[in-house]
């Protein structure tokens, strides 16, 4: 019932902006949209739930740029359970908070939400490796996800495999670590990754043509 809710109320926010003249939004990204703003609420509502002895281990609320010749990669993954899918996504920032590289596309899953988070942080590092970002600090808003990695014993769980190789890309200097931080401040991630299971295509942006209601998320954070 929550998201059809959510979803009336982001339809009738975009018939609203077009009837002012500003830019319209397609069904595909409204519906996207309104999928993202429903999981901040209910990130939010868990957020409350947290108990005390956990808030030394849940970090960054707001999003924070990085040192200077450094680079800040956020990751995210949305999981389909039904189609046995998730949408994973990477944004790429740089210290002044400008967006430089960001990719979203639609995987297999292997069943289960830390699986897909795994499968964002390892989307996420080898887009880095690819188009040449280094000195890449990683942000993302699954604990579970972070302490596998950070855990120097070898996971001999079903995942076990991604974080062994997670954790031997971190060997290159193209990395320097990972961290946890709250859905709050991973909004721009949140939302391709939420996008990619409405399209068909993977999406790629470098450096320049970033659209305009991406540019707007990005915005905000800064």
């Amino acid at each position: 019932m929550g998201i059809f809710a959510v979803l009336a109320w982001a339809a009738w926010k975009a018939y609203c902006n077009g009837k002012h003249d500003q830019a319209g939004k397609v069904p595909g990204f409204i519906l996207a949209w309104a999928w993202a703003m429903l999981d901040s609420f209910h990130s939010a509502k868990e957020s409350c739930d947290t108990p005390h002895f956990l808030n030394n281990v849940l970090s960054e609320r707001i999003w924070k740029a990085p040192l200077s010749n450094q680079l800040r990669l956020d990751v995210d993954a949305s999981f389909d359970g039904a189609q046995n899918l998730c949408g994973v996504s990477a944004v790429v920032r740089d210290s002044l908070g400008k967006i430089i590289g960001a990719t979203t596309c639609v995987i297999r899953n292997s069943g289960t939400v830390l699986s897909a988070e795994l499968e964002a942080v390892r989307f996420g590092m080898y887009f880095c490796v690819d188009h040449g970002f280094s000195n890449a600090n990683i942000f993302s808003d699954s604990l579970k996800e972070v302490q596998a990695i950070n855990t120097p014993e070898d996971d001999l769980g079903p995942d076990g495999v991604v974080v062994l190789e997670i954790k031997s890309l971190f060997n290159s200097p193209d990395f320097m670590s990972i961290s946890h931080m709250r859905r709050t401040a991973n909004g721009v991630a949140h939302m391709l990754a939420r996008k990619a299971l409405f399209t068909s295509t993977p999406l790629t942006w470098l450096h320049s043509g970033f659209p305009t209601w991406l540019l707007n998320i990005v915005s905000r954070d800064c």
